[in-house]
Parts: structure tokens; C-alpha cells; sequence
């Protein structure tokens, strides 16, 4: 608040800074809508956030109005798919690129804090070594992974490279591997129900963020992080998904955002920098369910300083009661949205089931043949 109103009067914080280095290189003229003019170049950027946050108009900043209309969450789910032609002869030439790219790195980088070897074995489609253990190093980074780079960029390898070598830099800056084994993962964090994974109609990926089960007595927000990685990494091994693309939503609706205080600067710049031009992930749409408006004038600001147009542009602001979950169904389909929408205490049986499961080899992601039956059902 003290950012946005500029009553800040003590060392400027790193968002004020940002805000400030934005005045002069951001362009917020594509915002439109009554409240949303573009700052003149001698007004701040704080104060155009000040005046946004205190508007009624947020959907300059979130690209769309609160969605009423269910028809405009169709989607084509097949929008942007590659054709994937010479896709084995890009994944060569992306393999010896970013084994030029990180070999001197991998020189001069110590054996990890986990004490996995740093050989350069390479990794199957699973990530894992020829041993069965996490692999690690440059060549490490699995061909299953490459290709999700490669579908995810449409075919363009130099693009492809920055992912995949953004990862392998990322990764070992904070000590994960480069392929998340199972048992790498906190039990606490993954059977806590704070994600949840889904399909939609469309076979792609949902991922379900429920922030009021993050429980630091538990688990550290790292912890947390770490598992989330982990999910998604779940997720897109699935061939639809990486075509297809994923879906968030974020279920606000039983969460507090006083509770944002709980992240310190270092888990913003983790979770910023594990998802930043790092990880192949397709995302296709964002729901936001259950915000109050002065909820949403907040998050507006945070997005229109740290999230870049496009995927503004895929936010959706989820209305409560009937008309939302209309919006849902329209765009996830009869019959897949997700349980712990409607039955919290449901959901999380099913979901500890599931990883129950998994843990005894079963995929979390649900197979593809059950979006037809539970579109069946649904009729």
C-alpha cells in the first residue's frame, strides 16, 4: 500500500525500486479503459498505481472484465499446436547447444549441496541416470525435456535454448535437481492439497492453487515451491499437455491476501525465477475465483508491474456464486471442474488418495480416457 500511495518514506523497497526503473522504460499505453491512461513521462508509475488501485476499472490490467459472459471462455485447444516437422533434428542441434552453453559452468560448479553426482551421465526421457538416480549436469537435462522446450516454442531452437539453459542455471542455483524425483519431494508439502491436478475437457493440464494450505509449521515455502515444480513437471511429461497447454486457477476464495506478508523477498525471487522463461509450460488460461474487489484492485497492481501483457491477457476474474461457476464450466467443460471448488473436505480426500498412489507408481495427472467419462457423466 505504502508503495502504491507513496507514502513510503524509509529505503525504497526493491517493488518501489522496480516501479521506478519502469517510469522510464515501460510503455502502459496499450492499457485502455477510464481509469487506465497511460502516465505522462513526468508522471510517476506510482502514481498511475495509485490511481489504478483506487478505480473501479481493473480490467485494464487484467486484459479482460470480470467474466459474466461464459461464451468468451472458449477456447481452441488446438490454437498455435507445432506441427512438429524436423522436431529429432532440432532436438540434436538443441542438444550440443546447450552443451556448449553450460560445459564451462559445469567445470567450475561443486558437487550439489544433495550430494548428487555431477557427471555427465545422461538422462533418459525421465530425467533419471542410467542408475535410477536424479541426474545431474548439463547433459542431464532429459530429450523428453528438450522436446516439451521445442513444442513449447514452436519448433524455434535458439528459444528453446534460453528455456533449457535458464533451467539448468536456476536450478542449480538453488540446489534442485534438474529432473524432480518423487522422492526429492516433501511428503508434507505434496499431500497438503495446495495444488491439486486436473484435466479439463480439452486433455490439458489443471493446476489448482489453493494459497490457504500453505502451513509454514509444516513445511517451508520453498518446500512448497519445490512441489509445485514438481506437479507441473508431472504434468507436462504428458504428450496433450505439451500441446495443449495448462490451465491455473487460483482459488482465493478462502484466503486472506494479509497473508502475503508470510513471503519473504528471497521466496518472491525463487518463484519468480523457477517459472520465468524456465520451464516449457504452455499456459492457456488463469481463473481467478473468489477475490474481493479491493482484492483485485491489489493484485492488479502487482500484475501490471510484473506480469507482461500477453499473459495478462489470460486472466480471468471469476465471479462467485452461479454466474462463476457458468464461467468455469464453460471454459473446463461439464464435469471438470474441479471438486474442491464445491467440497473442500472431498476434494482433498480424493487428492490424498491420488498421491497415495502415485507414490506406488501410479501417474497424478488423471489418464485422458477419464475427460470423457466425466463428461459423460456430467450429461
Amino acid at each position: 500500500k505504502c508503495v502504491a500511495l507513496g507514502t513510503l518514506r524509509t529505503e525504497p523497497s526493491p517493488m518501489a525500486a522496480q516501479a521506478e526503473a519502469l517510469d522510464e522504460r515501460t510503455n502502459v499505453g496499450n492499457h485502455v479503459g477510464k481509469a487506465s491512461a497511460p502516465p505522462r513521462r513526468s508522471q510517476s508509475k506510482r502514481s498511475y498505481l495509485a490511481t489504478l488501485a483506487a478505480s473501479d476499472d481493473t480490467s485494464a490490467v487484467f486484459g479482460t472484465e470480470e467474466a459474466t459472459d461464459p461464451s468468451n471462455q472458449r477456447d481452441d485447444p488446438d490454437a498455435g499446436v507445432w506441427d512438429e516437422e524436423g522436431l529429432e533434428e532440432k532436438l540434436a542441434t538443441l542438444r550440443q547447444k546447450l552443451d556448449e552453453a553450460t560445459s564451462e559452468q559445469n567445470q567450475h560448479f561443486p558437487q550439489s549441496e544433495r550430494g548428487d553426482d555431477t557427471s555427465t551421465e545422461r538422462a533418459d526421457d525421465s530425467g533419471a541416470s542410467a542408475s535410477g538416480a536424479p541426474a545431474s549436469g548439463a547433459s542431464a537435462v532429459s530429450d523428453n525435456f528438450l522436446r516439451k522446450c521445442l513444442r513449447q516454442r514452436k519448433g524455434d531452437v535458439e528459444r528453446s535454448l534460453m528455456v533449457a539453459t535458464n533451467l539448468h542455471n536456476f536450478r542449480r542455483s538453488v540446489g534442485w535437481s534438474l529432473a524432480i524425483h518423487h522422492s526429492e519431494v516433501s511428503p508434507a508439502a505434496l499431500g497438503s492439497g495446495m495444488h491439486h491436478l486436473h484435466r479439463d475437457q480439452y486433455g490439458r493440464a489443471v493446476v489448482v492453487y489453493n494459497p490457504e494450505l500453505l502451513d509454514r509449521n509444516k513445511e517451508t515455502i520453498e518446500r512448497y515451491q519445490h512441489m509445485g515444480m514438481y506437479l507441473m513437471e508431472q504434468a507436462t511429461d504428458d504428450l496433450t499437455v505439451q500441446r495443449r497447454g495448462s490451465v491455473l486457477i487460483f482459488d482465493c476464495s478462502r484466503y486472506s491476501l494479509s497473508n502475503l506478508s508470510l513471503l519473504t523477498l528471497e521466496d518472491v525471487r525463487r518463484g519468480t525465477g523457477m517459472w520465468t522463461n524456465s520451464f516449457p509450460c504452455r499456459l492457456k488460461r488463469v481463473f481467478v475465483v473468489g477475490l474481493s474487489h479491493a482484492a483485485r484492485s491489489t493484485i492488479a497492481m502487482f500484475l501490471n508491474l510484473l506480469v507482461p501483457t500477453k499473459i495478462r491477457a489470460r486472466v480471468v476474474m471469476v465471479p462467485g456464486g452461479a454466474a462463476g461457476d457458468a464461467v468455469l464450466e464453460e471454459g473446463l467443460g461439464r464435469g471438470h471442474v474441479p471438486l474442491s471448488l464445491r467440497d473442500m473436505a472431498a476434494a482433498q480426500g480424493e487428492w490424498r488418495a491420488r498421491v497415495r498412489g502415485h507414490l506406488a507408481g501410479q501417474p497424478l495427472l488423471p489418464p485422458l480416457s477419464d475427460c470423457a467419462s466425466a463428461a459423460a457423466s456430467a450429461t
